[in-house]
């Protein structure tokens, strides 16, 4: 997933409050239209979820700001927890491999914000 083309601009997450989560909910929202999975939109969309949780990982998104979001677009697509799953898969590995531990404690963060929003 990592070398696919960057859907997630850096800027959204710079202006995360302001326009940013808005900016990505509408993309998320357009990429989840078509729910074929050979189709190279759902590539995107699984690259947009990739991206949104590799900036909580390098710090520059807030676990709860992500989680937050992620449990909005939740309602986009009935394989949303398959999807993330996947995601959050290729990130264990990845972040099981970094010598960096902190990137490996935002990624257990996020994950653990995402399993409680799932609970309520």
């Amino acid at each position: 997933m990592a070398a696919a083309t960057v859907v997630l601009p850096v800027e959204w997450i710079k202006n995360w409050e302001k326009s940013g989560r808005g900016e990505f909910l509408h993309l998320c929202r357009i990429l989840s239209e078509n729910k074929n999975h050979d189709s190279s939109t759902y590539r995107d969309f699984q690259q947009a979820l990739y991206e949104l949780s590799y900036h909580v990982i390098k710090g520059n998104l807030k676990h709860e700001q992500a989680s937050n979001v992620l449990n909005d677009i939740s309602e986009f697509r009935e394989d949303m927890p398959s999807i993330l799953a996947d995601v959050f898969c290729i990130l264990d590995i990845e972040t099981n491999c970094l010598e960096e531990k902190s990137k490996r404690d935002y990624f257990t963060q996020l994950v653990l914000a995402c399993l409680f929003q799932t609970q309520f």
